[in-house]
């Protein structure tokens, strides 16, 4: 791949200001930071911005027959300013609806692998309308080799607050990337790749993301060779990505998006706004446990280090609130099957954080509600609880009846027990007292039989009756 020239002039900042970016903040680009690039460098970009692209020849601006040439965050930021397009200078403005059908800046191909393109709230460098990989018409008459060529290279890239409404983003290699907080809206991503890609309170509002991967893995060790002549600490594996608090809508797509693996971990959700996304398009079915829980029960941290009682009991309740809120998405769009499984890791992971919080009550109580029921979540927990306590005190009235009490056959002692757990009659003969063993076991039986049928209640209750 291409290597990047010497692209700057003089470094020091212009006569009057203390850094570059008091300067370009000055001149109206508060997004620029770097010094102007040197005058040769400003010809060189300029002529292979004059090439004509050649989907075919999987030739580009940024892209020759050698491979993928490589900018840096100054070329970019000359290349935006000096940006042509509908008649007007400079980056596409998201601000300005005029200029949404101006064609934005062509980076096809590009190679920004490792570089620092993140910005400052509000001044995210603006790539709204990037050209960054083909079109749906183009991309379907393409091979797999041009559809690759054409593919802007973002692996490692930090691109924080960046402005990318309405980019063409199909199959951008952005694994690795921080992406964290990064303007989306509309944007045309199919077949994205973010793996390990830190999504943290991004915009993914009207964002195509078909079939996009959100998966982690190991890594082909040449690929990442590769990835390391740039940026020397890239990991040999990813994780899943990190969605946290991201923004979607009813326009949103995720269709067929990879949400990862059993081996490899799935997407950290919490806090999500899905704001009616499709999710019946996606496999949540084969999804075990969201990343956020995954993450929690671990005990160590990314470091090795043990997690301390704070740290898991606010990691407990995060993912707590992660499936909880699926759960609450999936119950709006119908998907009853799914809502099910969520809420009940939501409350098995409120009782894991209730436990590090040191509420005993709260957690005894919940491991109870769940052993016994499943939280309302497992019918057939609640039939074998009912049969396994009327059967044990069953066996003990049969049992009694060999060492002094009254001899009841199997089925007399049944009979006994189950009235026994729903409260009605304490002896099964004229011949016992109240004060016997047997009555004191039937009231006992009776009193738990009464606890079992409220928590039952209770529970169900809460479950299909508390939408």
């Amino acid at each position: 791949m291409g290597e990047a020239q010497q692209t700057t002039g003089d470094t020091s900042a212009p006569d009057g200001f203390a850094t570059w970016q008091a300067y370009w903040t000055a001149q109206g680009m508060p997004w620029r930071t770097e010094p102007e690039i040197a005058t040769e460098r400003q010809r060189y970009l300029d002529a292979r911005r004059a090439v004509p692209p050649d989907i075919a020849q999987g030739r580009y601006p940024f892209r020759d027959e050698h491979g993928s040439i490589r900018l840096t965050r100054a070329d970019v930021e000359w290349l935006l300013a000096t940006h042509e397009s509908g008649g007007v200078r400079g980056p596409v403005t998201w601000s300005d609806t005029s200029q949404w059908l101006r064609e934005g800046l062509d980076l096809r191909g590009a190679d920004l692998r490792g570089v620092d393109l993140r910005g400052d709230y509000p001044a995210g460098l603006p790539l709204t309308r990037l050209r960054a990989g083909l079109t749906t018409t183009e991309w379907r008459a393409a091979t797999p080799e041009q559809r690759e060529a054409a593919a802007i290279r973002l692996e490692g890239a930090t691109l924080v607050e960046a402005h990318l409404e309405l980019a063409r983003l199909r199959d951008a290699r952005c694994a690795g990337a921080d992406l964290g907080r990064v303007r989306l809206e509309g944007a045309r991503a199919q077949g994205i790749r973010l793996h390990g890609t830190d999504l943290r309170r991004a915009v993914l509002e009207g964002a195509d993301l078909s079939e996009a991967r959100l998966d982690g893995g190991r890594l082909d060790p040449d690929y990442v060779a590769a990835l390391r002549r740039v940026q020397p600490t890239f990991p040999a594996s990813l994780p899943a990505a990190d969605l946290r608090s991201a923004f979607f809508d009813a326009h949103s797509t995720l269709r067929q998006a990879a949400l990862g693996d059993a081996r490899h971990g799935w997407v950290r959700v919490a806090d999500v706004r899905w704001n009616g996304v499709n999710l019946a398009t996606q496999a949540w079915d084969q999804v075990a446990l969201v990343g956020d829980e995954r993450t929690a029960r671990r005990s160590r941290d990314a470091h090795g280090k043990h997690k301390g009682r704070q740290t898991r009991q606010g990691e407990f309740a995060d993912a707590a609130r992660a499936n909880r809120q699926l759960a609450a998405a999936c119950r709006q769009q119908g998907l009853r099957p799914l809502e099910a499984r969520f809420a009940y890791r939501a409350e098995v992971l409120e009782r894991r954080a209730a436990r590090y919080q040191g509420r005993w009550l709260r957690w005894l109580g919940g491991l109870l509600l769940d052993a016994t029921s499943g939280y309302g979540y497992r019918p057939l927990r609640s039939v074998l609880t009912y049969l396994l306590v009327v059967g044990a005190f069953a066996l003990t009235y049969s049992l009694l009846g060999r060492v002094g009490g009254p001899l009841l056959d199997p089925l007399v002692a049944v009979v006994f027990s189950v009235t026994s757990f729903h409260g009605r009659g304490f002896a099964p003969g004229g011949n016992v007292t109240l004060d016997s063993t047997v009555a004191v076991l039937a009231a006992v039986e009776g009193i738990l039989g009464l606890l079992i049928e409220i928590t039952f209640i209770a529970t169900f209750t809460q479950r299909f009756f508390a939408r």
